[in-house]
């Protein structure tokens, strides 16, 4: 059975994405993967792309309605909001 590593453990693996490597330091293909990954479907791949590897930084939003209590679902999309920032993706802020 497979040990899940620690929060905020480094993992060196070849196959996974170390928490503790800058965004800097990734490829555009690495950044691309923690972008588009666990994603059912993803628009715009290949201007993703070009976006990537030109070194432009990706700017994302991630609107959400709390309509009752906050429960264990909304970890689902903080997870993901964790992949964008691994990435170095920036934040838009609304004014």
């Amino acid at each position: 059975m497979c040990e899940k590593p620690r929060v905020g453990a480094v993992n060196r693996g070849d196959d996974h994405l170390s928490m503790a490597t800058p965004a800097e330091e990734l490829s555009p293909e690495k950044k691309k993967e923690l972008i588009t990954r666990n994603l059912q479907e993803v628009l715009g791949e290949d201007r993703l792309e070009a976006l990537l590897k030109e070194g432009h930084r990706v700017r994302i939003y991630w609107g959400t309605a709390t309509t009752g209590k906050p429960h264990v679902a909304y970890y689902v999309g903080v997870t993901k909001i964790s992949d964008f920032l691994k990435a170095g993706c920036e934040e838009c802020k609304r004014t």
